[in-house]
Formats: structure tokens, C-alpha cells, sequence
């Protein structure tokens, strides 16, 4: 496989701008783009977001659409108006309360996703990039408490029937299963809707370990026929472990997962919140993921995240210089 180099990209919807930005992308050697599609775009961008595509498209760059933080059942520091104006397909937690995110399995989301799923692809992109999709994390809620989710009408039907009795109020391995089984069926649903329609299907899963904090069966994904490349985000300081085992065992799991299936495999570089310091490993990061054999890597995201205060990197500027030094290497060495 050729080398595939990119970034995500958000914040700016002022195509001037956009066009500077994806010329340096080029220029680093890069050849694809993810580009975010939050409710907030969706709603009041729509035009733009095409013309962002076909722009990128016109320079060379691969385009991928990403749902960013839409029902906040995806990644992104975006938030979502279809929680607010329908707060009754919020999903139900364990201790009565509700999660501030949609629950996959509400009829009134799964509508208002085929929606989604439509523009994107109506905006030109080849790639739906399908991002951490989960349920209820209760770190992302700003708790830290055993509640979690979902325990909804809709839920609770599904796991009875399947399981034959009750959804329990504590969690354990059948509610992990169901739950795996939940976001599987929901790809399942949306990436055939995308095939349908002539585009490829790019899904991100968590690395954490740990059912309660997103993870799922990384081998679950072989029940998703229509998903044409799989990958992950070993982003180390956020999960505290060292940066060149973490994403070194990343990378080999997800390779061996993609190679059984013959898709591509994608590993996500953190770049943003690295602490002052500590920039040299996201060099480290991306040498580990190549040395690995993946051949597909984007880095989380343009310019180091620079514009967004809560997660730019203490030396954002030194972080995205790196990237591009790391990036243009691996060009010349890999083609």
C-alpha cells in the first residue's frame, strides 16, 4: 500500500483560509484530510462544507467526513443541539440520571443520523470517518462516579430479548457484550447505507482497555463487511502510558486485525495536549507506528490544534513542526 499521510481539520470555514491550509498540508507531505461535519456545520455550513471538499479534492488530498461529536456518541469538542431540543433520547444511566449523549439505539437518532449520513455524502467526500463511536463515558460527563449507560426503554427491550432476562443495574460482561454488539449493529446499519451510495466506510475505536471507559472487541469489526479501513488512537498522555510501547502494541493489534481482513489499517498521532517538554514524542510516535508497517497515519489535527485552548500543546508550533518533519522523512522514505 502507498504511503497515506493526513490530518483532521476544523475550525475554520472561510475558504481562503481553507485553501492556505490544505496547501500546506500538501506541501508536507500529506495526501488525505479528515474533515469534521458537527450539527453546528451540518445546520448552518452545508454549502461551505462542499466546497471544502471539492477544494481539498482539486489540491490531491483523499477526503474523509467526520460526524464530530454529533449526539456526542462520536469524539469532538462539538456540541449537540439534538440533545438539547430531544432530551428524551438521551440515554439513561444506571442511577436514574441521563448521559449527555444520544442513545444508538433511539429511532429518533438513528433518523436523524441517516440524515447526517446523507449530507455527508452529498458533500462529495469519498471517506464517512466513523470516530470513537460509544456509549456513556462517565469521564466525558465530567464524572467519576459507577453510573452508566444505557439503560433506556429501547435498551433494556433489546437486552431482554436477547438475553432473556432483565438488564441488570450493574454492570458486567453480558451488559459490555450488548453493548459491543449495540455499536456494531449500528455501523453495520449506517456503513451499508454509505456503500450504498458509492462511499468507504473508515472507523476509529478506542485503545482503552477498559469496557466501562468505550473499549470494544477491536475483532467485532469483522462483523462489518462494509468497513473499508480500521484503525485507532493512542493518544499517551491522556491514557498515561509510555509513548513508544503504547502505540507500538496499538499498531501491531490493529495491523493484524486489518491484515486478516484485508482493509487499511489508520493509527491517529496525537497531536494536541502534549505538555512542554515533551514534543519530541510525537516524533517518537510516528516512527514507532511506521517501524510497525502501518502505512496509514493521521495526526489529531491541523496546525497542533493551536486554536482550540483547552487541548493545544504547551508549544504548539514546535509540536507541528515536528509532524512536518516526521511527514516529509517518511514521504521521501516510503513514496
Amino acid at each position: 500500500m502507498s504511503l497515506l499521510l493526513g490530518s483532521s481539520y476544523f475550525g475554520n470555514r472561510i475558504l481562503r483560509h481553507v485553501e492556505a491550509d490544505m496547501k500546506e498540508l500538501v506541501k508536507m507531505g500529506c495526501n488525505l484530510v479528515v474533515h469534521t461535519m458537527s450539527e453546528n456545520d451540518f445546520r448552518f455550513y452545508f454549502r461551505t462544507m462542499k466546497d471544502i471538499v471539492q477544494l481539498s479534492q482539486s489540491l490531491g488530498l483523499e477526503t474523509y467526513m467526520d460526524p464530530w461529536g454529533v449526539g456526542k456518541i462520536f469524539g469532538g469538542e462539538a456540541f449537540s443541539e439534538f440533545i438539547v431540543l430531544n432530551p428524551h433520547t438521551r440515554q439513561l444511566l444506571s442511577d436514574d440520571s441521563t448521559g449527555p449523549l444520544a442513545c444508538l439505539n433511539n429511532p429518533e437518532f438513528q433518523a436523524f443520523m441517516r440524515e447526517w449520513v446523507d449530507g455527508a455524502v452529498d458533500t462529495g467526500a469519498e471517506w464517512i470517518f466513523w470516530d470513537e463511536p460509544h456509549f456513556y463515558i462517565p469521564s466525558w460527563a465530567f464524572r467519576s462516579d459507577d453510573a452508566w449507560g444505557c439503560r433506556c426503554q429501547y435498551c433494556q427491550k433489546l437486552f431482554e430479548e436477547r438475553m432473556g432476562k432483565p438488564m441488570p443495574l450493574q454492570f458486567n460482561d453480558e451488559v459490555a457484550r450488548f453493548r459491543d454488539d449495540c455499536v456494531m449493529e449500528f455501523l453495520g446499519r449506517y456503513t451499508q447505507w454509505v456503500s450504498q451510495k458509492g462511499r468507504k466506510n473508515s472507523v476509529c475505536f478506542f485503545p482503552s482497555a477498559d469496557p466501562e471507559d468505550g473499549q470494544i472487541d477491536w475483532e467485532k469489526i469483522k462483523r462489518v463487511p462494509q468497513v473499508q479501513e480500521f484503525g485507532t488512537d493512542p493518544y499517551w498522555t491522556h491514557h498515561r502510558l509510555p509513548v513508544e510501547s503504547f502505540v507500538r502494541e496499538c499498531s501491531v493489534r490493529a495491523k493484524q486485525v486489518c491484515d486478516e481482513l484485508g482493509i487499511r489499517c489508520q493509527i491517529w498521532i496525537q497531536g494536541f495536549k502534549i505538555p512542554a517538554g515533551r514534543e519530541e514524542e510525537v516524533r517518537t510516535a510516528i516512527r514507532t507506528a511506521l517501524d510497525c508497517g502501518v502505512r496509514n497515519l493521521a495526526v489529531w489535527g491541523f496546525d497542533a490544534c493551536r486554536h482550540i485552548t483547552s487541548i493545544a500543546p504547551d508549544d504548539p508550533g514546535k509540536v507541528w513542526s515536528i509532524i512536518g518533519e516526521e511527514f516529509r522523512a517518511a514521504r521521501e522514505k516510503y513514496g
